[in-house]
Order: structure tokens, then C-alpha cells, then sequence
């Protein structure tokens, strides 16, 4: 039995898959590590042509072009992302809507589900987004991600 350091799980002997998968992997970093080396700079001791010379001057300028790119895709997808975003402003002991659809048991048609269930009483915060209610009427607890509960009023 064969145990990769790669995998958080042990392997299994008939399991070839997780065997082509690390092989993948390690394959993957090998040319990752390689083009990294050909980006480097060479130490100046060493005599290169100037094929070699022109090739990683091309392969560093693409990896520049390349990482400004990603960095502004990646301002653009915060910017999309942040105008979703909404702040929360609940309170212990507050009163709030579940969002919790009812299953289409004797309804015909499904935009006569129920989707809001309550009052519920906000009785603690678990962490910044998770939120332990508990039902008025049965006294059941509950916990929730802030994003399926709404303010009563």
C-alpha cells in the first residue's frame, strides 16, 4: 500500500483513479516548476544563446501580461460580488421570518407554496452568520445561516 502525502485520506489498493490523480498532480507541478525555471532569471555566469535569451524575455513578458489580467478580472469579480452584498442588522430577541418552502403536499400549484414560516425570536448568534431561533408557538430550536431569515416588520 502506497500512502502519497498529497491526499488527506489513505489510499486503497484496487483504487486507481486516486493513483492517476496524483500522478496528474505531481505531472502538473513539474511543467509548472519548469516554465518557472525558464522564467527565472539564469545567472549571468552561465553563457546562453540568443534563441534561449529571446524565449525567456517572450515567456516573461506573457507572464506579466498574464498576471495583470487575472489582477483585473479579479477587481471586476470583487466589484460584481460587493454589489450584492448586504448588511445585517439583527438583534437577540427580535422577531423574524424563516425562509423555509412548505413541500407540495395537497397544493396543486407550486406558487402557492409557503415560503416564509414565523414569528421566530432571535435567541443567540452562533457566529457572525449563523443564527439559533427558536419557534414561538412550539418552542423548537433551530439553526440557520443569517441568509434565510428576514426582519418581521
Amino acid at each position: 500500500m502506497v500512502i502519497k502525502a498529497s491526499f488527506s485520506v489513505s489510499r486503497l489498493p484496487n483504487d486507481s483513479t486516486l493513483n492517476y490523480r496524483s500522478d496528474a498532480k505531481s505531472s502538473n507541478a513539474r511543467k509548472r516548476s519548469a516554465v518557472a525555471s525558464l522564467i527565472n532569471r539564469a545567472e549571468e555566469n552561465s553563457p546562453q544563446s540568443g534563441y534561449v535569451q529571446d524565449f525567456q524575455d517572450n515567456l516573461r513578458q506573457a507572464h506579466q501580461q498574464v498576471r495583470q489580467a487575472m489582477g483585473t478580472s479579479a477587481v471586476a469579480e470583487k466589484t460584481y460580488f460587493d454589489r450584492r452584498v448586504r448588511s445585517y442588522s439583527f438583534a437577540v430577541g427580535q422577531r423574524v421570518w424563516l425562509y423555509w418552502p412548505r413541500p407540495l403536499v395537497r397544493q396543486k400549484h407550486r406558487k402557492l407554496t409557503l415560503l416564509w414560516t414565523g414569528p421566530l425570536i432571535i435567541t443567540s448568534f452562533r457566529s457572525p452568520i449563523l443564527v439559533e431561533l427558536k419557534d414561538i408557538t412550539s418552542g423548537r430550536k433551530q439553526i440557520v445561516h443569517i441568509d434565510r431569515i428576514r426582519n418581521r416588520d
